[in-house]
């Protein structure tokens, strides 16, 4: 059930050890115990994050690693996964090895444009609607 054991620090290795069932189900479990532990000790420059009586898991579990991983790269912490299954350490490669998608907005033209071009749409229409009219007929 997404559980994590913190241990360390010793020899300026932190390490984090996941088991259990992991399921995006039962939620993220917070790494505020992490971010804390790591808060207190100065010395520690490598994270090592390994597995004991791992059940079944899925994108949680992945998702947990990427967070730890993060909060590490914000502190200068290596990560070093080789303790975990060969299966998820390439998830977290691939992970990693693909930028973050950014979606780029276009700019806003400015005010007097965007009035311009929709009062340009619109003369546009009132002179098709004015062109299907019939001819009008001259006064008697």
């Amino acid at each position: 059930m997404n559980t994590f054991a913190i241990s360390g620090p010793a020899e300026e290795t932190v390490t984090l050890t996941v088991s259990g069932d992991w399921s995006i189900g039962q939620g993220l479990p917070s790494i505020g115990p992490l971010r804390q532990r790591l808060a207190e000790v100065s010395n520690v420059h490598r994270m090592l994050i390994g597995s004991t009586d791992l059940g079944e898991w899925e994108s949680a579990l992945l998702t947990f690693v990427l967070m730890v991983d993060a909060l590490c790269g914000e502190k200068s912490i290596g990560v070093d996964t080789s303790m975990l299954s060969r299966g998820l350490r390439k998830l977290i490669e691939l992970a990693n090895a693909t930028p973050a998608r950014t979606q780029q907005k276009k700019p806003r033209p400015p005010l007097l444009a965007r009035i311009g071009t929709s009062t340009l749409q619109e003369g546009g229409r009132i002179a098709q609607n004015v062109a299907g009219l019939p001819p009008r007929s001259a006064a008697a």
